[in-house]
């Protein structure tokens, strides 16, 4: 199945508009919201050729701190939207 055009434009116009801005970067990732299936991964990477990192864990409580506007910075560090970040992050070189 293949990934849905919306979310490669979305992508496509987010890579164009920080290189009109000039915004300076070594790299530029895909990551992937918790509804994006993980196994299309490799599909974004080729049809984009940007690097697939991974993708947001799913968490009810991660839900609640949105809906209720708290810091995302609070969550607790067993949560399973953390360590899924935390993962992303240590794949790409940042922890």
């Amino acid at each position: 199945m293949p990934i849905d055009k919306k979310s490669m434009d979305h992508v496509k116009r987010a890579n164009r508009i920080t290189k009109e801005v000039n915004v300076q970067f070594d790299n530029f990732y895909i990551v992937g919201g918790y509804r994006f299936p993980e196994e299309r991964g490799a599909q974004a990477e080729t049809t984009l050729s940007f690097s697939y990192l991974g993708k947001i864990a799913a968490d009810e409580t991660l839900d609640e701190y949105v809906l209720d506007g708290k810091s995302l910075l609070e969550l607790p560090s067993d949560n399973a939207a953390y360590n899924s970040v935390k993962k992303i992050m240590k794949t790409a070189g940042y922890l």
